[in-house]
């Protein structure tokens, strides 16, 4: 049985989600908090397996909740927003930033046509997160110059042209702890594939530009990969690297894969780069990436899998450390550091500031 808190300073909205997942017989509404600051003081008595929450609340919103809550007592978290507009954008991001394992729509009201699908999908999310062994968030390790010089012993500059990264659950966090780390300079394009719910790619993008100083964008057909820049995959389209530089994106295989797929990235860059790409997995849950991290390295790629000890979820990096896929095992800060250090010349020059 998954034990659920809901929590929302709205008693229709509170009522509706509590009818919604209490209609599967695998899911228990253990206690209905009106506001974040109460649901701290709920949890411990309560126990929940999953918390359910509002984004916007008084006394203490769900993004400052969660923030807390991963620190005390760390729990999945799914938060519910009103839309996907451009204007709440940046509080997606922000709540992934936070601890949050999924940020979802809320369901349409009572009486609604579309209010069965909105359940169905609520409750397929709320089982798979409640799956999910979250880690305590802590702050980031801040730059040390003994770090700094152990990377610098262990790796040895090469020539690259390009950066692929994969990642799902958990992943914008990292993201914007590796990109944070980078030198704004950083001279190799990276190119990423991030599961994310659709319509929230764009969002993710513009706020890494913002939280990170690196410019990211989403990536568009045909387009030239240009260094300095982040490319992110959009929504229900396949990111292929050309050998001319190019960008392709396909909708081949999209029902079968994830959309887009880590695996069909990282593929396509093993076979027209070879030794000049870096690939890297990060948090996430599944497997998606992991074989494909070992034919880079197979072909001659560096690679790099996220360790457990600072994985949300250590699906898709376990996996490729089970195939023997990675040549390095990294915590975020230290996957900048080698990231830098492979690609610049220069040697390591992170921004002290982090």
């Amino acid at each position: 049985m998954i034990r659920i808190l809901v929590v929302s300073a709205s008693p229709s909205e509170a009522h509706l989600l509590a009818h919604i997942l209490s209609s599967d017989t695998t899911m228990e509404i253990v206690g209905i908090s009106p506001d974040g600051k109460l649901a701290l003081s709920d949890i411990p008595r309560l126990k929940p397996d999953v918390v359910i929450m509002d984004m916007y609340m008084p006394r203490l919103d769900g993004i400052e909740a969660t923030q807390i809550i991963m620190e005390k007592f760390p729990l999945p978290i799914i938060l519910l927003k009103e839309t996907k507009n451009s204007s709440n954008r940046n509080m997606t991001t922000s709540g992934l930033d936070a601890g949050a394992l999924q940020v979802v729509i809320k369901p349409h009201p009572f009486g609604h046509e579309d209010l069965m699908e909105d359940g169905q999908q609520l409750i397929r999310i709320v089982k798979a997160m409640s799956e999910v062994k979250v880690i305590r968030r802590i702050k980031t390790d801040k730059f040390t110059l003994p770090l700094a010089k152990r990377i610098k012993n262990l790796v040895t500059p090469q020539e690259f042209t390009l950066v692929v990264v994969g990642s799902s659950t958990g992943g914008p966090a990292v993201l914007k702890t590796i990109f944070s780390a980078l030198p704004m300079d950083f001279p190799v394009p990276i190119l990423v594939v991030q599961h994310m719910a659709p319509g929230f790619i764009e969002g993710l993008a513009k706020w890494i530009t913002t939280v990170a100083g690196i410019p990211a964008l989403v990536a568009q057909n045909g387009e030239t990969i240009h260094p300095r820049q982040v490319y992110f995959a959009p929504d229900g389209f396949q990111m292929l690297v050309q050998k001319e530089g190019k960008i392709t994106l396909s909708r081949e295989n999209v029902q079968k894969n994830n959309q887009p797929s880590v695996s069909r990235l990282f593929a396509s860059v093993a076979q027209t780069l070879g030794k000049k790409a870096i690939g890297v997995l990060l948090t996430g849950m599944g497997d998606d990436g992991a074989k494909e991290l070992k034919i880079m390295r197979d072909y001659g790629g560096i690679t790099i899998a996220q360790n457990q000890e600072s994985s949300v979820v250590y699906g898709m990096p376990g996996e490729a450390v089970k195939l023997d896929a990675a040549d390095y095992i990294l915590s975020p800060l230290e996957i900048a550091l080698v990231l830098e250090r492979l690609v610049c010349s220069q040697g390591i020059r992170t921004r002290p500031q982090i």
